[in-house]
């Protein structure tokens, strides 16, 4: 796992993350003892400032790959809360069937699947690039990436807790009287106890995920199916097959009916 950073203060190694997530699924924040949470929160702030390291690597060593056509989408571009990536950044951190090498490789293929997005938007004349077939190709991409290159399960772990981590941020954003480190402690509780309670019922499943992360969820699950299951040489082949051809991926969320939930609620189980 992730070494401890110099420049962290806390206690807590990174490699005390997985067996201390564990220990808490199932349990919201409120429900830890004290000492838990304050453990919580001191890992949660080692591995933020490891995560950071990785996304910095990165990002200096790539360039985003815009077409001129799309350059003024560029800003219009869907951006993920502060919070919800910072959630995001310790859960990852913190899984044990994710090695700092694969957390790079999620990394540089969500920029890739990004770019494609942005392209694909300005190719098909949006103006936006969320809730619309752009949206889909990217979300499908980052998943078919990351089976490609990593392995399916892990990638559904990157895809699944991403969504997990937005649920999380809306959740915490509203708190009036806590710190930052202590938000994102408690996004963390609520990212594994949310899982528990998303996979063992469809109501709680429903009630928890709005039409957008439907959308997502199954296009995070056919990008994984297409590597899986297909050879296409490249993601955009797999793409259109997937949308055009075949008609299993969401591109708008007027086509969220209660059978997509559904079906929807069995990739997720």
């Amino acid at each position: 796992m992730v070494s401890t950073s110099p420049r962290s203060a806390s206690r807590f190694s990174v490699d005390e993350a997985p067996n201390f997530f564990k220990s808490i699924e199932g349990r919201s924040y409120e429900e830890l003892t004290p000492k838990e949470q304050q453990k919580l929160i001191e890992i949660s702030k080692t591995a933020k400032v490891a995560y950071d390291e990785i996304s910095t690597i990165v990002n200096e060593g790539t360039e985003p790959q815009i077409s001129s056509l799309s350059s003024s989408l560029a800003s219009a571009q869907y951006l993920e809360d502060e919070m919800s990536k910072a959630i995001e950044a310790v859960v990852y951190a913190g899984l044990p069937n994710l090695s700092v090498a694969e957390i790079a490789i999620s990394f540089l293929n969500s920029n890739d699947a990004r770019d494609i997005g942005i392209n694909y938007a300005a190719l098909q004349g949006y103006s936006v690039t969320w809730d619309n077939p752009a949206d889909a190709y990217r979300h499908f991409s980052w998943n078919w990436f990351n089976s490609e290159d990593i392995n399916v399960n892990d990638a559904r772990s990157f895809g699944d807790y991403h969504e997990l981590a937005l649920v999380a941020a809306n959740y915490v954003n509203p708190m009036g009287g806590k710190t930052y480190d202590e938000k994102v402690a408690i996004g963390v509780a609520k990212v594994f106890s949310t899982r528990s309670s998303t996979q063992g019922s469809l109501s709680t499943f429903n009630s928890v995920f709005d039409n957008a992360s439907i959308m997502d969820i199954t296009n995070n699950s056919q990008g994984r199916k297409y590597s899986l299951n297909y050879s296409f040489s490249n993601v955009a082949d797999a793409f259109y097959a997937a949308y055009f051809t075949n008609d299993v991926l969401i591109g708008y969320l007027s086509e969220i009916t209660s059978s997509v939930r559904s079906t929807a609620y069995s990739y997720w189980q």
